[in-house]
């Protein structure tokens, strides 16, 4: 599951670098107009967020949970240039701590899954 981890951050990595150069790219072009905070948000749970909670249920170690939550707080503060309290950061976003979806995923059954995810995708997408 280590293996998954670091995928998981490879791609969150790749993806952030994704939207810092789409913002880059419009901070630049004289005719379009910057990205506002909602909008740069908006881009980041598309491309970085789903990297994180793809592979979730198949991380069981409560270690690779909490790098996971490390390199996602870490890349929340760097697209928001907000560098601070990362709980208080986390629900500002809307995003829950990836320990709490990962005890309500087991509850989840397979016939029921979405419903069990519904809270979720309201607060991602």
């Amino acid at each position: 599951m280590h293996r998954a981890t670091t995928e998981a951050i490879r791609r969150a990595t790749h993806g952030q670098s994704v939207t810092q150069t789409v913002s880059y790219s419009l901070r630049c072009d004289k005719k379009r107009s910057q990205l506002i905070p909602t909008q740069n948000l908006g881009l980041r749970k598309s491309t970085v967020l789903p990297h994180f909670l793809q592979n979730l249920r198949y991380v069981q170690s409560t270690t690779n949970v909490k790098k996971l939550q490390t390199s996602l707080n870490s890349s929340l503060a760097r697209a928001l240039h907000v560098y601070g309290d990362h709980t208080a950061l986390l629900a500002d976003t809307g995003v829950p701590p990836l320990s709490y979806i990962t005890l309500t995923l087991p509850n989840c059954t397979f016939s029921s899954q979405k419903q069990c995810l519904t809270p979720f995708l309201f607060l991602f997408f």
